[in-house]
C-alpha cells in the first residue's frame, strides 16, 4: 500500500472534538489514519448503493417490451424482492459498520477518559507522597536541633524536592517508584539520625573525661602549691618577720607587666567557675614567686655548708655583747653568701680582722669577719650560696673560725633564728 500523500494528511489532520455533557468536557481525538478509513467504508458504501440503483435501473431500461403476463409478473416481482432483499442487506451491512466504527469511537474515548483520569490521580498521589516527605524531614531536622545534634548527616534538601512527573509510566509502576522513594528517605534519615545521635554521645564522653581531668590537674596543682608556700610562710614567721608586709613590699617592687594582654582588667563577675578557680591558681603561683623572691633576698641560708662547730651563740658574752655567732672550721672553708646583695665593704676592719660585708633588700646587711682570703670587691652583686672568701683567723681571734653577724637597719639580730627557720628549706 502506497504511503498517503501529503495533501490527504491536510484534510483529514488530526481532529480533537470536546463534547461538554452534564457540566464535564470529554475530549475525543480522532487520528488521520482513522478518518481515513471511515471515509473508505463511506464511499464504499455508497459506490455499492449507486451500483445496486444502477444495475436495477438499467435491466428496467434495457428489457424488451413485451406484454405483460402473469409469468412475467412473476418473475419482475421476484427479482423486485431479491434486489429489495439485497438492498437491504447492503443497507443492514452500511448500519452495522456504522454502528462498529460508532462503538469503537465511544471506546477510544472512554479508553482515553480513563487514561488521562488514571494519570491525573496518579500525579496527585505522587505530589502529595513527596509533600508528606518534605514534611516528614523537617519534623526530623527540628527533632535533631532540639536534641543538639549535629547538622552534617542531615538530608540535602534535593533528595525529597517534588519528583518530576513522568510522562509514559503506569500508574502501578509510579506508586512503585513513589513508596520506593519514601522508604529510602525514611531510612537515610533514620540512619543519619543515629549516627549524628552517636557522635553526639560520643562528644559528651569526650567532654567529661576531659573535665575530669582538668580537674585533677587543677587539684594537683592547688595542693603543690599550698605545700610549697606553707614552709615558706612558716619560714618567714619564725623569723619574726610579718609575711604580709614583706610580700606587699615584694609586689611593689616587682609587679612589672607587659605583652599583648597587659593593661586588661578581669572582672570576677563575669567568669565562670572554671575561670575563677583558675585565676586563683595564677594568683597563688605569684604569690609563690614573692615568696621565692622573698627568701632569696633575705638572709635565710648559712654561711657555711661545710662540716663546721657552733662555738659561740648570739648574746652577752665575757661582760659584754656578742652582735653574732661563731662558727669553727679548718682554715680556708669556703665562706658563702646568705642572700643576694651587693658588696659594701671587703678589706681589713678593726678587730674583725678581713672582713665582707654585703647590703641585702629590706634593709638587711650581712657581716663576715676573721677571714682568711677575701674573693669579693665593692661593689660587686653576689647571690646567695657564692664563695665570697675562705675561714681564718685574722683580727682579734682565738682560732680559725667565721663571725656572722646579721643585722637590720643597723639593728644586730640572732642569725641563728633566721637559719634555723629555714633549716627545712635550704
Amino acid at each position: 500500500m502506497r504511503p498517503p500523500s501529503k495533501r490527504s494528511f491536510f484534510w483529514f489532520s488530526e481532529k480533537t472534538i470536546y463534547v461538554e455533557t452534564a457540566g464535564q468536557t470529554t475530549r475525543l481525538s480522532l487520528s488521520s489514519r482513522a478518518q481515513i478509513l471511515a471515509f473508505i467504508c463511506a464511499i464504499g458504501v455508497v459506490f455499492w448503493i449507486s451500483f445496486s440503483g444502477l444495475m436495477l435501473f438499467s435491466k428496467g431500461i434495457g428489457a424488451p417490451s413485451i406484454p405483460a403476463s402473469p409469468i412475467n409478473n412473476a418473475i419482475n416481482t421476484s427479482e423486485t424482492e431479491v434486489f429489495a432483499e439485497e438492498l437491504n442487506a447492503i443497507t443492514q451491512q452500511s448500519l452495522s459498520v456504522k454502528s462498529q466504527l460508532s462503538a469503537a469511537l465511544v471506546e477510544m474515548r472512554q479508553m482515553q477518559n480513563a487514561e488521562i483520569t488514571a494519570s491525573e490521580q496518579q500525579e496527585q498521589l505522587q505530589y502529595k507522597l513527596a509533600l508528606a516527605l518534605n514534611e516528614l524531614q523537617a519534623l526530623k531536622r527540628q527533632h535533631a536541633g532540639e536534641r543538639n545534634a549535629s547538622a552534617e548527616g542531615s538530608i540535602a534538601p534535593n533528595a525529597l524536592s517534588v519528583p518530576p512527573r513522568p510522562e509514559q509510566a503506569s500508574p502501578i509502576d509510579k506508586v512503585s517508584q513513589a513508596l520506593s522513594q519514601t522508604a529510602k528517605a525514611k531510612l537515610e534519615t533514620e540512619q543519619n539520625l543515629a549516627a549524628a545521635l552517636s557522635a553526639r554521645d560520643a562528644l559528651e564522653l569526650e567532654i567529661l573525661l576531659i573535665e575530669q581531668k582538668y580537674e585533677q590537674l587543677f587539684r594537683q596543682i592547688e595542693e603543690a602549691l599550698t605545700i610549697s608556700v606553707k614552709p615558706l610562710d612558716k619560714v618567714l614567721r619564725a623569723s619574726g618577720l610579718n609575711s604580709d608586709s614583706l610580700l606587699n613590699t615584694v609586689r611593689q617592687g616587682y609587679s612589672g607587666r607587659g605583652g599583648p594582654a597587659f593593661g586588661l582588667e578581669t572582672n570576677l563577675a563575669d567568669l565562670s567557675a572554671e575561670e575563677a578557680r583558675a585565676l586563683g591558681i595564677l594568683n597563688s603561683v605569684a604569690k609563690l614567686d614573692h615568696y621565692r623572691i622573698a627568701i632569696n633576698k633575705l638572709p635565710f641560708a648559712p654561711p657555711v655548708t661545710a662540716a663546721h662547730r657552733f662555738t659561740s651563740g648570739f648574746g652577752p658574752r665575757w661582760g659584754r655583747m656578742h652582735r653574732g655567732i661563731d662558727l669553727a672550721a679548718p682554715k680556708g672553708t669556703p665562706i658563702l653568701a646568705t642572700a643576694d646583695g651587693v658588696v659594701t665593704f671587703a678589706g681589713t676592719f678593726s678587730s674583725y680582722g678581713k672582713l665582707v660585708k654585703i647590703k641585702h633588700d629590706f634593709g638587711y646587711e650581712t657581716r663576715y669577719g676573721h677571714l682568711s682570703k677575701i674573693r669579693v670587691k665593692k661593689g660587686q652583686r653576689v647571690s646567695r650560696g657564692e664563695a665570697i672568701g675562705g675561714m681564718g683567723n685574722t683580727g682579734r681571734s682565738t682560732g680559725t673560725h667565721l663571725h656572722y653577724e646579721l643585722r637590720y637597719k643597723g639593728k644586730a639580730l640572732n642569725p641563728m633564728n633566721y637559719i634555723k627557720a629555714a633549716k627545712d628549706v635550704f
